[in-house]
Order: C-alpha cells, then sequence, then structure tokens
C-alpha cells in the first residue's frame, strides 16, 4: 500500500492550476502544504493586472476549503521579493517536520535547488495555463434544452439555430455588412451578433487572426454611418495586454 504523500507547492503551480491543491490531494490520499512565503506571493501578485483574476480565484479556494491543505510555518519572512523568495520557501521545507516532503514546482531551477537541499521534488503534471469559465463557452450547445440567451445550435442540415432575443430562428443566410463578407459560418454567426438591434453587448474570443476586430470595426462603421443607429464609434485596448496579442487592432 503507497504512503500518504506530503505535497508542498510552489505558487507557480496554483498560478497555473488554482484547483491544483484539490489535484493532489486526490480525494483524502495526500496532504497538501503550502509555504507561509507561497502566500505572501498571492498577496504581492494580486494587483497584477496580468495576473489578479487568477490569483483571486486561488485565494477563493484557499479560503473556502481550509480543511483541505496546512500552511508551513516560518519565524523569519523575506524583506523583499527581488530574488530570495525560493530560498524562504525552501527553508520552510526543511525546517517543517515533514518526514518526506515532495516540493511541486515547474521552475527548474528551483528543483535543483531542492535537490542541493536533500528535498525531493516533482513538476506539476496537470499543469496547463489557467482558463476562466468564458474560454469554454464556446457559443454553441448540444441541445435546446441547453440554450442561453444568444447562443447556437447546429440545426437541420448543418445550419446553425440561433436562440435569439426575438425567438429561435435558422441561420440560412450571409451577412454582407460594409463590404465585408463572413469566410466562414463562424464569422457569420459573429456578424450576425454584432449588428443585432437587441444585442447591446458582444465578446468575442479566437486565437489572434481570426478577423474579430476587423469584423467589429466593419459592424460599428455600418452601424454609425449606413444605419445611423451610433453618433460615435469608439475603440479600447488595454494598456497592458494579457493573453493574446492585439492582432489588427493596433
Amino acid at each position: 500500500m503507497e504512503l500518504q504523500k506530503e505535497y508542498v507547492v510552489d505558487t507557480n503551480v496554483l498560478l497555473e492550476d488554482p484547483q491544483a491543491i484539490f489535484r493532489l490531494r486526490n480525494g483524502n490520499e495526500n496532504t497538501v502544504h503550502i509555504p507561509y512565503h507561497v502566500i505572501l506571493e498571492l498577496n504581492k501578485l494580486k494587483k497584477d493586472p496580468r495576473l489578479g483574476h487568477i490569483v483571486s480565484t486561488v485565494i477563493r479556494n484557499l479560503s473556502d476549503n481550509p480543511d483541505k491543505f496546512k500552511i508551513l510555518q516560518t519565524s523569519t519572512v523575506a524583506n523583499s521579493f527581488a530574488d530570495e523568495v525560493d530560498s524562504y520557501i525552501l527553508d520552510e521545507i526543511v525546517n517543517s517536520q515533514l518526514a518526506d516532503p515532495i516540493l511541486v514546482t515547474n521552475d527548474r531551477i528551483f528543483r535543483l535547488q531542492a535537490g542541493m537541499a536533500g528535498v525531493r521534488s516533482e513538476t506539476y503534471k496537470e499543469s496547463e495555463p489557467f482558463r476562466s469559465e468564458a474560454e469554454y463557452f464556446t457559443g454553441f450547445v448540444g441541445d435546446a434544452t441547453e440554450a442561453v440567451p444568444n447562443s447556437f445550435m447546429w440545426g437541420e442540415k448543418g445550419r446553425p439555430l440561433f436562440f435569439g432575443p426575438e425567438g429561435e430562428k435558422t441561420i440560412d443566410y450571409e451577412h454582407h455588412i460594409w463590404n465585408v463578407r463572413p469566410r466562414n459560418v463562424y464569422q457569420n454567426l459573429a456578424l450576425e451578433l454584432m449588428v443585432h438591434p437587441k444585442i447591446h453587448v458582444v465578446s468575442v474570443q479566437s486565437s489572434a487572426g481570426y478577423g474579430k476586430s476587423y469584423l467589429a470595426l466593419a459592424s460599428a462603421l455600418y452601424l454609425a454611418l449606413e444605419k445611423k443607429r451610433y453618433d460615435k464609434i469608439y475603440v479600447v485596448k488595454p494598456m497592458i495586454e494579457i493573453g493574446q496579442k492585439l492582432g489588427y487592432l493596433p
């Protein structure tokens, strides 16, 4: 019978997968420890515009599940977070009185440091970039009973069925907006949402180069200059990029 493992989780693991503490526990099979300096790092990163939304998810998981992990205690706290935090985390592990702790980190240098201190380490095997709930939504549902406002479902003959503000309808036509024709069915559906008079906010996501900004600009020009629904067009972009590049927008 395999003995219970004592995992010590590094900050990068929690940022890459906020569910890491649950996966590492594997039910009640293992014990998960979080160094005090990891908590301090999370506190510092919560205001980072690129990571704040991930940190908030991590903190929520920790706050809602205090019985799923243990905090390592320390009497020495780092004065700064420049380059020395890993050493403080390592000291916490060495002084923890744990019989056989296993550091879980995707930092290769930190793993080398752990080995030099006689601490076992592993990479986080379930590691993958964090995705918000919105990123799992494709805009399509598998069944009409699962439909949410402004979603789609593949209907008869492979034609999209739109669950819009005015009820269900089949999109069996192609938009021609401001001299722009969609290159595929998904661009056509994006235009359907963008120019609909009863849909006021549209969020479109995809990899760079798929025409999101191009279609949005064409729709804006069409609605403002041709249909006269609006008086002005605003183009807003973040000062700091999060995730994908800004593509066509600059």
